[in-house]
Formats: C-alpha cells, sequence, structure tokens
C-alpha cells in the first residue's frame, strides 16, 4: 500500500490501517504480513514492529487480537 517502500515505518499506510481498524473493528481483522512482497522493503520483524509500535492509535488488547487471538479463534472454531 505505501508509495515508498523504503520509507519505514510506512507511515502513509497509517490511514488504511486506521480506516480498516474502524470499520471493522479489532475483533474482525487478522494480522498478514504481506510475504513474500513485504520481504523487498522490511523484515519480517520490521512489518510486526511497525503495527506494534507505530499504530499507536491500535490499542495492545486490540494488536493482541488481531496479530494472533483473532485466528486462533478461528482455527479452533473450525476444528483445528
Amino acid at each position: 500500500v505505501s508509495a515508498v517502500g523504503w520509507d519505514y515505518p510506512q507511515r502513509d499506510t497509517h490511514p488504511v490501517v486506521r480506516a480498516l481498524y474502524s470499520a471493522f473493528g479489532p475483533t474482525r481483522l487478522c494480522w498478514g504480513s504481506d510475504y513474500p512482497v513485504v520481504r523487498f522493503f522490511m523484515t519480517h520483524k520490521h512489518a510486526l514492529e511497525a503495527f506494534r509500535t507505530h499504530c499507536d492509535f491500535v490499542p495492545p488488547i486490540d494488536q493482541a487480537l488481531i496479530l494472533g487471538l483473532n485466528l486462533q479463534r478461528l482455527l479452533d472454531a473450525a476444528g483445528r
């Protein structure tokens, strides 16, 4: 989504993340690293840090949901 790949932490993507967060809420979002495309511009660790540290409009409890708890809930519901 970023217009400039090498501009960590890609602040131009924050309005997109904020709009998704506002529209769907923390219980309906799941983290995706966009691998392998993102690897040309940052490491997986950088991608996580960009969300955890620089998207400060998402509280830590909601970040936990988005970063794994929601997916775990879906997998559990599917019997996996």
